[in-house]
């Protein structure tokens, strides 16, 4: 994970599509999948023994969404590390903000992901794993909560310093 050239609001607005195709694709798949229609469906494909992949399609949509959660988890930890490699004690308290709302709403997928079904034999990606990956996002979320600005942290004297 580097600095990276986006700025939070794209990693936001990066972070909001993952969850807007959580939604869609969980949608689609309780709508399919999970319906009491498609299981009885399928139960008599099976015992007319028609070939179908239904339920390989619905776990590899589970699988997918879970997928997810890679890529959001880099968008995020570029952030802090950008956060980080601000210079100026100002641009860190005016970034601070932005970057623990995406932390925020980056932590709000993973439980949406950890709320998936587990499907058909799908397997789960390791607890120790989700663990981990939520650790990480909630000591980032706290240490960037530290740098935000609470009105009256900012001195004055601190903003000229770095301004000098």
């Amino acid at each position: 994970a580097g600095g990276g050239a986006l700025c939070p609001q794209r990693r936001a607005d990066s972070i909001a599509r993952c969850r807007e195709a959580l939604a869609s694709g969980s949608r689609v798949w309780h709508a399919i999948v999970a319906d009491a229609f498609f299981k009885t469906a399928t139960r008599e494909m099976n015992s007319l023994a028609v070939p179908h992949r239904l339920d390989e399609l619905g776990d590899s949509l589970l699988k997918e969404l879970r997928a997810l959660e890679r890529p959001a988890c880099t968008l995020t930890l570029d952030e802090l590390d950008g956060l980080r490699a601000e210079r100026s004690s100002l641009g860190r308290r005016l970034r601070a903000p932005k970057s623990a709302a995406l932390v925020r709403t980056t932590l709000q997928l993973l439980r949406e992901l950890r709320s998936l079904p587990a499907g058909r034999g799908a397997a789960s990606p390791p607890a120790d794993a989700q663990t981990d990956a939520l650790t990480l996002l909630k000591n980032a979320l706290a240490e960037i909560t530290a740098l935000e600005p609470d009105g009256q942290a900012a001195s004055c004297a601190d903003d000229m310093n770095d301004a000098v």
